[in-house]
Protein backbone atom coordinates (compact mmCIF):
# COMPACT_ATOMS: atom_id res chain seq x y z
CA UNK A 1 0.00 0.00 0.00
CA UNK A 2 2.20 3.17 -0.97
CA UNK A 3 0.41 6.58 0.25
CA UNK A 4 3.23 8.74 -1.81
CA UNK A 5 3.93 9.82 -4.97
CA UNK A 6 7.54 8.66 -4.74
CA UNK A 7 7.92 5.58 -2.07
CA UNK A 8 11.11 5.38 0.09
CA UNK A 9 13.89 2.36 -0.88
CA UNK A 10 16.06 1.65 1.97
CA UNK A 11 18.82 -0.77 2.19
CA UNK A 12 17.10 -2.41 4.92
CA UNK A 13 16.94 -5.02 7.29
CA UNK A 14 17.16 -9.32 8.04
CA UNK A 15 19.10 -12.09 9.46
CA UNK A 16 20.72 -15.62 8.46
CA UNK A 17 21.53 -18.51 10.91
CA UNK A 18 22.30 -22.00 10.16
CA UNK A 19 22.62 -25.56 10.75
CA UNK A 20 24.56 -27.95 13.05
CA UNK A 21 26.89 -29.51 11.17
CA UNK A 22 29.82 -27.06 9.63
CA UNK A 23 30.54 -28.13 6.05
CA UNK A 24 34.17 -29.10 5.05
CA UNK A 25 33.35 -29.17 0.93
CA UNK A 26 35.25 -26.44 -1.00
CA UNK A 27 32.99 -23.62 -2.04
CA UNK A 28 32.90 -21.24 -4.86
CA UNK A 29 34.37 -18.02 -4.46
CA UNK A 30 32.25 -15.35 -6.56
CA UNK A 31 33.15 -13.68 -9.30
CA UNK A 32 31.74 -10.74 -11.57
CA UNK A 33 31.36 -13.15 -14.56
CA UNK A 34 28.77 -15.25 -12.55
CA UNK A 35 25.45 -15.30 -14.10
CA UNK A 36 22.33 -13.58 -12.06
CA UNK A 37 20.88 -15.46 -10.17
CA UNK A 38 16.91 -16.65 -10.37
CA UNK A 39 14.55 -14.25 -8.41
CA UNK A 40 14.11 -17.06 -5.89
CA UNK A 41 16.38 -16.10 -2.86
CA UNK A 42 14.61 -12.61 -2.45
CA UNK A 43 12.63 -12.52 0.20
CA UNK A 44 12.39 -12.55 4.20
CA UNK A 45 14.45 -15.75 5.41
CA UNK A 46 14.65 -16.94 9.34
CA UNK A 47 17.27 -18.65 10.80
CA UNK A 48 16.38 -22.15 12.34
CA UNK A 49 20.66 -22.99 12.67
CA UNK A 50 24.35 -22.15 11.92
CA UNK A 51 28.17 -23.17 12.64
CA UNK A 52 31.14 -21.13 11.79
CA UNK A 53 34.55 -22.61 12.07
CA UNK A 54 33.54 -25.81 14.14
CA UNK A 55 31.09 -23.92 16.53
CA UNK A 56 27.52 -23.89 16.61
CA UNK A 57 25.87 -20.12 16.66
CA UNK A 58 24.38 -18.95 19.81
CA UNK A 59 20.80 -18.30 19.14
CA UNK A 60 18.75 -16.90 22.42
CA UNK A 61 15.10 -17.42 23.38
CA UNK A 62 13.16 -15.34 21.85
CA UNK A 63 15.87 -13.47 19.54
CA UNK A 64 15.20 -12.37 16.00
CA UNK A 65 17.89 -13.88 13.55
CA UNK A 66 16.55 -13.34 9.65
CA UNK A 67 17.50 -12.07 6.69
CA UNK A 68 15.72 -9.95 3.81
CA UNK A 69 17.01 -9.72 -0.03
CA UNK A 70 15.58 -7.64 -2.19
CA UNK A 71 17.82 -7.38 -5.53
CA UNK A 72 21.39 -5.94 -4.27
CA UNK A 73 20.22 -4.85 -1.17
CA UNK A 74 20.28 -7.41 2.19
CA UNK A 75 19.20 -6.30 5.73
CA UNK A 76 17.37 -7.72 8.99
CA UNK A 77 17.47 -8.56 12.42
CA UNK A 78 20.77 -9.84 14.37
CA UNK A 79 19.09 -10.94 17.90
CA UNK A 80 19.61 -7.46 18.92
CA UNK A 81 19.98 -5.00 16.12
CA UNK A 82 18.67 -4.36 12.81
CA UNK A 83 21.91 -4.74 10.07
CA UNK A 84 21.91 -3.75 6.42
CA UNK A 85 24.33 -4.00 3.67
CA UNK A 86 24.81 -5.40 0.07
CA UNK A 87 24.83 -8.98 -1.42
CA UNK A 88 25.83 -10.14 -4.64
CA UNK A 89 23.99 -13.12 -6.14
CA UNK A 90 25.40 -15.80 -8.81
CA UNK A 91 24.22 -18.80 -10.31
CA UNK A 92 25.28 -20.63 -7.09
CA UNK A 93 27.61 -18.23 -5.29
CA UNK A 94 26.46 -15.19 -2.82
CA UNK A 95 28.53 -12.82 -1.05
CA UNK A 96 27.65 -9.70 1.46
CA UNK A 97 29.24 -6.45 1.40
CA UNK A 98 29.11 -3.22 3.87
CA UNK A 99 27.65 -4.46 6.54
CA UNK A 100 26.18 -1.76 8.91
CA UNK A 101 24.18 -2.34 11.71
CA UNK A 102 21.92 -0.12 14.77
CA UNK A 103 23.44 0.26 17.82
CA UNK A 104 21.25 -0.70 20.40
CA UNK A 105 22.58 -2.51 23.33
CA UNK A 106 20.47 -5.83 24.85
CA UNK A 107 21.35 -8.29 27.19
CA UNK A 108 25.37 -9.63 26.61
CA UNK A 109 23.62 -13.12 24.80
CA UNK A 110 22.40 -11.06 22.34
CA UNK A 111 25.51 -9.40 21.86
CA UNK A 112 27.65 -12.34 21.72
CA UNK A 113 24.91 -13.78 19.15
CA UNK A 114 24.73 -10.53 16.81
CA UNK A 115 28.50 -10.84 16.60
CA UNK A 116 28.45 -14.02 16.08
CA UNK A 117 25.92 -13.86 13.04
CA UNK A 118 27.97 -10.88 11.49
CA UNK A 119 31.27 -12.32 11.03
CA UNK A 120 29.35 -15.55 9.74
CA UNK A 121 27.46 -13.70 7.20
CA UNK A 122 30.95 -11.73 5.95
CA UNK A 123 32.50 -15.42 5.52
CA UNK A 124 29.73 -16.65 3.21
CA UNK A 125 30.70 -17.54 -0.64
CA UNK A 126 27.89 -20.18 -1.83
CA UNK A 127 24.24 -21.11 -1.70
CA UNK A 128 21.78 -24.05 -2.12
CA UNK A 129 18.19 -23.36 -2.44
CA UNK A 130 15.92 -26.27 -2.19
CA UNK A 131 12.31 -24.91 -1.93
CA UNK A 132 11.71 -23.13 0.96
CA UNK A 133 14.98 -23.72 2.82
CA UNK A 134 18.10 -21.59 1.85
CA UNK A 135 21.51 -23.15 3.34
CA UNK A 136 24.20 -20.52 2.68
CA UNK A 137 28.11 -22.02 2.67
CA UNK A 138 31.42 -20.45 2.97
CA UNK A 139 34.95 -22.39 4.58
CA UNK A 140 34.03 -23.92 7.63
CA UNK A 141 30.44 -22.09 7.45
CA UNK A 142 27.08 -23.86 6.81
CA UNK A 143 23.73 -21.35 7.90
CA UNK A 144 20.49 -22.90 7.29
CA UNK A 145 17.22 -20.56 6.90
CA UNK A 146 12.85 -20.94 6.08
CA UNK A 147 11.36 -18.57 3.74
CA UNK A 148 8.94 -16.35 5.84
CA UNK A 149 5.91 -16.34 4.18
CA UNK A 150 4.89 -12.67 2.83
CA UNK A 151 2.79 -10.63 4.93
CA UNK A 152 -0.17 -8.82 4.03
CA UNK A 153 0.15 -4.79 4.45
CA UNK A 154 -0.93 -3.53 7.80
CA UNK A 155 -3.91 -1.06 7.13
CA UNK A 156 -2.00 2.72 7.87
CA UNK A 157 -5.52 3.34 9.71
CA UNK A 158 -6.13 1.88 13.27
CA UNK A 159 -2.96 0.22 13.57
CA UNK A 160 -0.82 0.69 16.47
CA UNK A 161 3.03 1.84 14.78
CA UNK A 162 6.00 1.15 16.83
CA UNK A 163 8.66 3.14 16.46
CA UNK A 164 12.14 0.78 14.68
CA UNK A 165 14.31 3.61 13.91
CA UNK A 166 15.21 6.85 12.34
CA UNK A 167 16.78 7.29 9.23
CA UNK A 168 19.11 10.26 8.75
CA UNK A 169 21.10 10.58 5.33
CA UNK A 170 22.76 7.02 4.94
CA UNK A 171 22.27 6.55 8.70
CA UNK A 172 19.59 4.31 10.31
CA UNK A 173 19.49 4.36 14.92
CA UNK A 174 17.43 2.03 16.59
CA UNK A 175 14.67 3.97 18.57
CA UNK A 176 15.66 4.59 22.33
CA UNK A 177 13.47 4.79 25.21
CA UNK A 178 9.84 3.53 26.43
CA UNK A 179 8.19 2.16 23.02
CA UNK A 180 7.44 4.85 20.64
CA UNK A 181 4.15 4.56 18.99
CA UNK A 182 2.03 6.18 16.30
CA UNK A 183 -1.81 5.97 15.43
CA UNK A 184 -3.89 7.50 12.80
CA UNK A 185 -7.43 8.07 13.32
CA UNK A 186 -10.12 7.32 10.82
CA UNK A 187 -11.71 10.54 12.10
CA UNK A 188 -8.18 12.18 11.45
CA UNK A 189 -6.53 12.67 14.26
CA UNK A 190 -3.31 10.93 15.24
CA UNK A 191 -1.69 9.99 18.49
CA UNK A 192 1.49 9.17 19.33
CA UNK A 193 4.52 8.68 22.17
CA UNK A 194 7.88 9.92 21.11
CA UNK A 195 9.47 7.73 23.53
CA UNK A 196 10.02 10.11 26.12
CA UNK A 197 6.23 12.08 25.94
CA UNK A 198 2.53 12.15 24.34
CA UNK A 199 1.50 14.31 21.32
CA UNK A 200 -1.07 14.30 18.93
CA UNK A 201 -2.15 16.17 15.59
CA UNK A 202 -4.69 15.73 13.06
CA UNK A 203 -3.80 13.88 9.71
CA UNK A 204 -5.39 13.91 5.56
CA UNK A 205 -4.12 13.29 2.31
CA UNK A 206 -3.71 15.56 -0.57
CA UNK A 207 -5.08 15.17 -4.32
CA UNK A 208 -1.73 13.62 -4.70
CA UNK A 209 -2.51 10.90 -1.96
CA UNK A 210 0.52 12.67 -0.53
CA UNK A 211 0.17 12.21 3.78
CA UNK A 212 -0.69 15.50 5.19
CA UNK A 213 0.30 16.01 9.07
CA UNK A 214 -0.68 19.26 10.96
CA UNK A 215 -1.60 20.46 14.16
CA UNK A 216 1.22 18.68 16.13
CA UNK A 217 1.00 19.34 19.59
CA UNK A 218 3.40 17.28 22.78
CA UNK A 219 2.27 17.47 26.31
CA UNK A 220 4.23 20.19 28.16
CA UNK A 221 7.17 17.88 30.02
CA UNK A 222 10.79 18.06 29.00
CA UNK A 223 12.79 15.16 28.32
CA UNK A 224 15.68 14.77 30.47
CA UNK A 225 17.57 12.00 28.64
CA UNK A 226 19.45 13.87 25.77
CA UNK A 227 19.07 10.73 23.71
CA UNK A 228 15.19 10.81 24.35
CA UNK A 229 15.12 14.72 23.85
CA UNK A 230 16.86 14.03 20.59
CA UNK A 231 14.50 11.25 19.47
CA UNK A 232 11.72 13.57 20.35
CA UNK A 233 13.16 16.29 18.43
CA UNK A 234 13.29 13.94 15.58
CA UNK A 235 9.72 12.23 15.79
CA UNK A 236 8.49 16.04 16.11
CA UNK A 237 10.12 17.63 13.10
CA UNK A 238 9.38 14.43 10.42
CA UNK A 239 5.65 14.35 11.62
CA UNK A 240 5.07 17.95 9.95
CA UNK A 241 3.51 19.15 6.58
CA UNK A 242 3.92 16.58 3.85
CA UNK A 243 5.36 13.79 4.38
CA UNK A 244 5.57 10.53 1.73
CA UNK A 245 4.62 7.28 3.78
CA UNK A 246 4.89 3.40 2.61
CA UNK A 247 2.86 0.67 3.91
CA UNK A 248 5.28 -2.49 2.67
CA UNK A 249 3.85 -5.72 5.07
CA UNK A 250 3.81 -4.78 8.84
CA UNK A 251 6.53 -1.73 8.05
CA UNK A 252 5.41 1.56 7.54
CA UNK A 253 8.46 4.23 6.72
CA UNK A 254 7.35 7.94 6.86
CA UNK A 255 10.05 10.48 4.79
CA UNK A 256 10.08 14.18 5.18
CA UNK A 257 11.27 16.26 1.94
CA UNK A 258 14.60 16.68 3.59
CA UNK A 259 14.99 13.23 3.68
CA UNK A 260 14.85 12.16 7.45
CA UNK A 261 12.52 9.10 7.88
CA UNK A 262 11.12 7.33 10.56
CA UNK A 263 10.51 3.93 10.48
CA UNK A 264 8.08 1.70 12.06
CA UNK A 265 6.44 -1.95 12.57
CA UNK A 266 3.15 -2.99 12.88
CA UNK A 267 2.34 -3.72 17.12
CA UNK A 268 5.76 -4.95 17.12
CA UNK A 269 7.25 -4.10 20.56
CA UNK A 270 10.50 -4.88 20.39
CA UNK A 271 12.95 -5.97 23.78
CA UNK A 272 14.86 -2.71 24.67
CA UNK A 273 16.96 -3.78 27.31
CA UNK A 274 20.40 -2.64 29.00
CA UNK A 275 21.45 1.15 28.52
CA UNK A 276 22.11 2.76 23.93
CA UNK A 277 25.41 2.77 22.20
CA UNK A 278 23.89 4.97 19.77
CA UNK A 279 21.43 7.93 19.73
CA UNK A 280 19.27 9.64 16.99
Amino acid sequence: MRLAAAALTLSTLVAILASSCASTDPVATPSPSDPPAADGVDGTWDLLAGTHDGVALPMPAGATIDMTLDGTTAGGTAACNSWFGEVAVGERSMSFSGLGQTEMACLDERMDAEAAYLQALSAVAAFDLDGDMLTLLGPDLELTFTRRPPVADAGLVGTAWVLDGYIEGDAVSSAQGDEAMLVFAADGSLTGNTGCRDFGGAWTTDDGGQLVISDVASDGHACADPLLARQDQNVLEVLSGRVMAEVDGDGLTITSPQGTGLMFRAGLISPRRGSCRGAF
